[in-house]
């Protein structure tokens, strides 16, 4: 799948092989925006967790836990509001390119395509003993396909 960019230049958004069905896509374009928004929100509970252990360890180490309950209230202020205002503002482009993969896959037939994961199917994550560093966005459709439409229920066309 091309595009014509300014001038006579062509950008290449996905390479599909039909040989073996392998999809190559551009780096950091194989999360949907669902995929993108749940990366953050995981991100953001992964940083809000270790930062409250890490508060806590040290007023506990410290003896002094009146302390760590007092700052409740900031945390809860930083969590609640500056977090998710900060990730927002950093994932602009993120859910940019993301609207640009879910194109890719709705040219490519894939129904449910707002929900389709395909980062597990790479060629690193399935054949973890070889050196596939450079596979890191190459993934077999077919495998992600079958596990696409068993997941959602959807009939395969014949």
């Amino acid at each position: 799948m091309v595009s014509f960019e300014l001038g006579d230049f062509l950008f290449c958004h996905a390479i599909l092989r039909l040989d073996d069905a392998w999809l190559w896509m551009p780096y950091m374009l194989s999360r949907t925006r669902m995929g993108i928004i749940k990366y953050i929100v995981k991100i953001n509970l992964l940083i809000i967790i270790l930062t409250e252990m890490l508060f806590f360890l040290i007023c506990a180490v410290s003896g002094d836990l009146s302390f760590f309950n007092d700052m409740q209230q900031i945390f809860i202020f930083f969590f609640a509001i500056i977090l998710p205002i900060i990730s927002y503002l950093s994932s602009g482009d993120l859910l940019k390119n993301a609207a640009i993969t879910e194109e890719i896959y709705k040219i490519l037939g894939v129904q449910e395509y707002r929900r389709f994961y395909i980062n597990k199917f790479s060629l690193s994550c399935l054949n973890p003993g070889i050196e596939t560093s450079n596979k890191m966005y190459v993934f077999d459709f077919n495998k992600v396909l079958e596990a696409h439409y068993k997941k959602y229920g959807i009939r395969q066309a014949s």
